[in-house]
């Protein structure tokens, strides 16, 4: 039987007198977030203890609370603020310009390199990885794009694959990081493919796509000739071929963790009794899924996927039920970075692909990443929470005229508190 609404004045009194905190929050996303934040904390903790870095053993744990604890907090303002505001910051530009600031920091003596890419940008005390404002800010300015330019045109499709294919060569060619730029090349592609009403984009992007394998065959050319097959991308690409012949160094990562996959079978090893991760450098990081797979098994792996999974689905729910473009466009962009993350980092894991940067989303110890996807899950609750109040107060109105035109008794008093209700919001 379907359930019945509740009437509508019970239903305004209700929505009048949320409280501050919850508001039409979508409790299932935002429990699935607190349930993934908690399971990441447990596992870095039981990867990290043994790390000879710190006689501290629950220092990376520590340190992943606190960034949880930080992203918490502006995630729940960024639930409360406007996302048209953060959208159309500087016209929307802004957000491009930011980025491309941030891509030209890399080439200046705030950036830190290691292992012949350039990630990291210091500033005194405080350092980040630059990858993950470069996300958050291209998700917003195609949102922007989307929305205020249209790509029901030729020439505006063909320009935001012309910005986009720029700003990545302009990334790789300033930090030497393939891997974000094959995950902000997907979250871009999505985003313009997912936006488009006419089909005309679909040839500027396989003209694009091509032009890229092009300028990939160029540059490997490139490397081959003034590098050498000493080039690192080249090394890993043999590492994950002949794994068993660089076991000692670049293969190390991969060989564990195909020993802890495995180890653990389908309920694992138990919590904290993993020995693969005496023997792994960054077990806490990249490969933190092998620890899981060692110590809880097939069965904790379901358990992750099955929160990931959830996730996504919720934010694809968003998505589709967004109020305006710009809403869906936030919704599409956090969804595809968030589900490439989990599946190239699975892929990397098990060996499917050479080893990457990528790390598994809320549970790879990191600050930058953590608090960075709970501000974009923030924007994205506020697209959910937009969109419930203008259907409601759309239903609301509706219902109001009807009783203003058979002058009902009341109708005044509910105009008022409708009213005061939207100025409120």
């Amino acid at each position: 039987m379907k359930k019945k609404k509740a009437p509508l004045v019970r239903r305004m009194k209700e929505f009048v007198k949320t409280s501050v905190v919850w508001g039409p929050l979508d409790h299932n996303l935002f429990f699935t977030i607190i349930f993934l934040n908690v399971y990441g904390i447990i596992m870095v903790y039981s990867a990290s203890y043994n790390n000879s870095i710190t006689k501290n053993y629950s220092y990376f744990m520590n340190n992943q609370l606190k960034n949880v604890i930080f992203g918490f907090v502006i995630m729940i303002v960024a639930s409360y603020v406007n996302y048209h505001r953060i959208v159309r910051l500087g016209w929307g530009w802004f957000w491009l310009l930011a980025a491309v600031a941030i891509i030209a920091a890399l080439k200046t003596p705030l950036a830190h390199s290691e292992l012949g890419a350039t990630r990291w940008i210091k500033l005194g005390p405080v350092s980040f990885q630059a990858a993950e404002p470069i996300k958050a800010a291209i998700i917003i300015f195609f949102a922007y794009y989307v929305s205020y330019w249209g790509l029901n045109r030729w020439y505006n499709q063909l320009l935001a694959c012309l910005l986009a294919i720029a700003l990545l060569g302009f990334l790789f060619f300033f930090s030497n990081n393939l891997s974000t730029v094959i995950v902000l090349f997907c979250i871009c592609a999505v985003i313009i493919l997912s936006s488009v009403k006419k089909p005309d984009l679909y040839w500027y992007f396989l003209l694009g796509l091509a032009l890229i394998i092009i300028a990939a065959i160029f540059v490997t050319v490139y490397l081959l000739m003034h590098q050498g097959a000493e080039n690192f991308r080249f090394v890993r690409i043999r590492a994950w071929l002949h794994p068993e012949e660089y076991a000692a160094d670049e293969g190390l990562q991969a060989m564990q963790a195909r020993y802890a996959i495995g180890a653990g079978g389908f309920w694992g090893k138990g919590l904290g009794q993993s020995l693969i991760k005496f023997k792994l450098s960054y077990s806490y990081n990249d490969f933190i899924l092998a620890i899981i797979c060692e110590e809880l098994g097939v069965f904790g792996v379901i358990v992750m996927m099955t929160l990931f999974g959830y996730l996504l689905y919720r934010i694809y729910k968003i998505a589709q039920n967004a109020w305006d473009i710009e809403g869906k466009v936030l919704a599409i962009g956090v969804f595809t970075q968030i589900a490439l993350q989990l599946l190239i980092n699975v892929m990397v894991v098990t060996s499917v692909i050479p080893t990457t940067g990528v790390t598994l989303p809320f549970f790879s110890a990191g600050g930058t990443s953590v608090v960075f996807l709970l501000a974009e899950l923030g924007m994205v609750l506020n697209v959910d929470k937009y969109a419930k109040e203008r259907r409601f107060f759309e239903e609301a109105e509706r219902h109001v005229a009807q009783m203003e035109q058979r002058g009902g008794i009341g109708a005044a008093g509910w105009r008022r508190r409708l009213d005061s209700a939207r100025t409120r919001r």
